[in-house]
């Protein structure tokens, strides 16, 4: 499948065409969801996705983009400096590595025989499987239909399961993950940043250049405020542009595929997929980006839970590997 596939083209800026309301470009007059991208720069409300974390300091660092990609660990491994910071303990990307589930990859030892004068095959070594993830709320991942050979799954506290490749680093299910940006300080912000996004249940694509940034990101948020699925994509949609929007204030271009519905384990869900192009980049940065967003409903779970995936490439985009996470989606047990 090609990205955008036939069924996701982007409409872009003067483009015909409202993939769902009848608009023409996803951030001008014609908002393909009727309402106008709200800031070029800026951060979406908060209350459209949670509170933000009280009083915690941003650490520094790169996403898969030139905003600043932070992570916070779980309240268990970090008792006693939550009691600090109030719950919750943000990593600095720079430096300390967060807390992770480390998947499983032993292999067995093959038998050997005494020399043989006569030349032979060299014998594969038979890898096992990556283990399951560990229990995350009273859930269980294991392997889906759709898992690859070889893969890892992904356990979400949401009860969403996706699996990724074995290259990707699979983070603790509690670990929370996101974009921030430049904000003004304030009593309440004294550090001069402000989340645009958060997501658990994540994993993600070291940087080869750069190996203390990411050109991959996944991850499970919640949009509790609404049910209706299509409302949270759309929702989800409108902080795109900020997520890739430069410290300098470069703001790329983005192109919004049409939606496209399917289902998750017999669930309803809508996918979107945005095409991100002129990103200002860096020896750490490419230039372009894919970014994923899928809304459906989870038993038990308040409101809509998402699935995102950010995967920033030059030239061509790895679609093969954003195909078969997205078919990886499942239901936790």
């Amino acid at each position: 499948m090609t990205y955008p596939p036939s069924w996701n083209q982007g409409q872009g800026s003067g483009g015909a065409g409202d993939p769902w309301q009848g608009g023409q470009s996803p951030f001008g007059a014609g908002d393909p969801f009727g309402q106008g991208h709200p800031n070029a720069g800026g951060a979406q409300p908060w209350p459209a996705f949670g509170a933000p974390p009280p009083n915690a300091p941003p650490p520094n660092g790169k996403p898969p983009s030139d905003n600043v990609q932070w992570v916070i660990a779980g309240i268990a491994a970090v008792l006693v400096i939550a009691l600090v910071v109030g719950g919750l303990l943000w990593k600095n990307r720079a430096g300390e590595t967060t807390e992770q589930a480390a998947p499983a990859t032993t292999s067995s030892a093959v038998p050997t025989t005494a020399p043989s004068t006569t030349p032979s095959s060299a014998v594969p070594t038979p890898t096992a499987a990556p283990a399951p993830p560990p229990p995350c709320n009273g859930r269980t991942a294991s392997p889906g239909p759709n898992t690859p050979a070889g893969w890892q799954s992904v356990l979400s506290p949401r009860g969403l399961v996706y699996d990724v490749p074995p290259d990707w680093e699979v983070l603790s299910c509690t670990t929370l993950v996101g974009w921030e940006k430049p904000c003004p300080e304030s009593q309440n912000n004294p550090f001069g940043s402000c989340p645009i996004r958060t997501m658990s249940g994540a994993a993600e694509l070291s940087n080869p250049k750069c190996p203390k940034s990411s050109i991959g990101l996944s991850g499970v948020p919640g949009a509790k405020n609404t049910t209706d699925i299509r409302e949270a994509v759309r929702l989800e949609t409108t902080s795109v542009a900020d997520i890739y929007t430069s410290d300098s204030g470069v703001v790329p271009k983005v192109e919004l595929g049409a939606p496209r519905d399917f289902s998750i384990s017999g669930k309803p869900a809508v996918e979107v997929v945005a095409t991100v192009t002129g990103v200002a980049a860096d020896n750490c940065t490419a230039p372009n980006a894919l970014h994923v967003m899928i809304g459906t409903t989870v038993p038990g779970q308040e409101g809509s839970v998402m699935f995102v995936l950010s995967m920033e490439y030059q030239g061509a985009a790895d679609t093969a590997t954003v195909d078969k996470m997205v078919s990886s989606l499942r239901l936790a047990g």
